[in-house]
């Protein structure tokens, strides 16, 4: 297929995202990203998650990049079409309520390095543990955790995330976990309200200009040439991020 081809980089486009994988909860985000021409493939509800989490795309699908991810079973849907544009996406393990079974996809792929939480285990990560060099935090949610803004760039408001990236060469800029939203929790996590829809735009679900630390997150993004999308007038709400999978090219 012309003018569409999957990131080659984990949640870091080239060109114009076309297709993300997203909760479609938020109809004011879903209708916002598609006057950018960005299309939601929406999670769909499952069971096996906490309500509160359960269609969360960083709980349900991990894109690795260069064609390859991961995903629950409940998600066919988003699998048949993706895997019809030529990708290889397959169906990883079973999901609990209980931590840390809850949060097997919510690990992060930063060029040859796999960052995951110490407690969490599956088949998928023993398998990828060969093609990847596995880095373990405290943090069990580490995706929900990461804004990706460029290759060996990443915001968190994790110290245990921010240590190990800082320690193997990352620019890592820490924030504070206030001022995000996660309806039933006291908070959410920033990796949970964007995701880059281009090389150089990251759409946030709602007003970021509200975080404590906006001044310090609009400096990190402007030093990578990064600007910033305000989706909606809501509060920056996590919504278990925006995942970009496809994007303007040859496939």
């Amino acid at each position: 297929m012309t003018d569409l081809k999957a990131l080659n980089r984990c949640r870091l486009p080239e060109n114009k995202v076309k297709y993300v994988v997203m909760s479609g909860k938020y109809k004011c985000i879903v209708d916002a990203l598609g006057e950018f021409e960005v299309e939601v493939l929406p999670t769909v509800p499952v069971t096996d998650l906490d309500d509160r989490v359960n269609d969360h795309a960083d709980m349900l699908f991990n894109y690795f990049g260069n064609k390859r991810g991961v995903i629950h079973k409940s998600q066919y849907r988003i699998t048949e079409f993706i895997n019809s544009l030529g990708l290889c996406i397959t169906y990883g393990d079973e999901l609990s309520r209980e931590y840390p079974f809850d949060c097997r996809y919510n690990f992060l792929i930063a060029d040859n390095n796999l960052i995951v939480g110490k407690k969490i285990k599956s088949k998928t990560l023993s398998k990828l543990s060969y093609d990847y060099n596995v880095l373990k935090v405290n943090q069990g949610y580490v995706a929900c955790n990461i804004v990706s803004v460029a290759e060996n760039a990443f915001i968190t408001s994790d110290k245990s995330i921010y240590k190990l990236l800082s320690s193997i060469g990352s620019d890592c800029c820490l924030v504070s976990s206030n001022g995000i939203s996660l309806p039933g929790y006291s908070c959410g996590f920033l990796g949970g309200c964007c995701g880059k829809i281009s090389k150089d735009l990251m759409a946030f679900t709602g007003k970021l200009s509200l975080h404590p630390d906006f001044d310090v997150i609009k400096s990190f993004l402007r030093k990578y040439d990064v600007d910033i999308l305000e989706l909606s007038a809501m509060p920056l709400t996590d919504i278990g991020g925006i995942i970009p999978v496809i994007e303007s090219g040859t496939l």
